[in-house]
């Protein structure tokens, strides 16, 4: 509903992703990156204003992703983990795909060669590489990247709170029980997506025509798996907070704004 919607877009975190800097040099550490960030630009134009404006946009993505995935759960039949997770599945794959544009953004003005502004970046890429083929880039592993986690993620979250109050842990919903399911739920999805996060962030830095597959295939010879996974670090210290307080902020919002049930 729209309630739910609005309730998850004043929920949905703003903040700038330092994993990508590290995705982009696997050969250098997120501390190594970060200081060279700050000694460069300051702690705020060097970790926090790349891209600042796209991140903002982005949050309308989570907005959509678990704001519809109340309404999706209960459309589709059955009431088990496949179902929550086919759920939230869809929820992201759909937003991204909408949403592709403010991630390649985000991608680019942290990386080794940024726009001067978010407002140059989006013009720019649409005059040199065209509206589609550069707004739209890495869009198949993006979507798959964000089907990944939003799934896993939502579906997690939920079982995980159903675990925990089965099993005793907690008495009933409330803040606590949605920290520690949350908590839960991010790092099992930040695991479960990172490799094809790695990807999304290599092909939309880019500014050439190589496919997924052939990008993919790179990646694998310069370390096999482990390339994959790089930056899963920096993602975890940076995305575990936020996502820590993410859904149990969307859950007061939901149940004390909007009067709506918890998830």
């Amino acid at each position: 509903s729209i309630s739910e919607y609005h309730a998850v877009g004043a929920g949905s975190p703003r903040v700038m992703s330092p994993q990508i800097r590290a995705q982009l040099r696997p050969d250098a550490s997120a501390l190594e990156l970060a200081r060279a960030a700050v000694r460069e630009q300051g702690v705020f134009r060097g970790l926090w204003a790349p891209g600042f404006a796209a991140v903002c946009v982005r949050a309308g993505f989570g907005g959509f992703r678990v704001g519809t995935y109340p309404a999706l759960r209960e459309a589709l039949p059955g009431d088990g983990f496949a179902t929550r997770l086919s759920a939230g599945v869809i929820t992201g794959a759909v937003g991204m795909a909408v949403f592709n544009p403010a991630e390649v953004v985000r991608v680019r003005q942290s990386g080794p060669r940024p726009y001067p502004s978010t407002p140059a970046a989006v013009l720019a890429i649409a005059r040199e590489e065209g509206v589609y083929a550069g707004l739209w880039r890495g869009m198949g592993a993006n979507v798959v990247r964000a089907a990944i986690y939003s799934g896993s993620q939502l579906a997690t979250y939920e079982t995980a709170k159903r675990a925990f109050m089965k099993f005793g842990m907690f008495e009933q919903e409330g803040p606590a029980l949605h920290v520690s399911a949350s908590f839960t739920s991010g790092i099992v999805a930040q695991l479960a997506c990172q490799p094809a996060d790695t990807l999304k962030t290599v092909l939309m830095e880019r500014r050439c025509s190589a496919g997924a597959p052939t990008v993919l295939a790179e990646l694998l010879a310069q370390g096999g798996v482990a390339r994959l996974y790089s930056g899963i670090l920096p993602a975890l210290a940076c995305k575990g907070p936020v996502v820590t307080i993410f859904l149990p902020l969307v859950e007061q919002i939901r149940h004390r704004v909007f009067g709506l049930d918890y998830m």
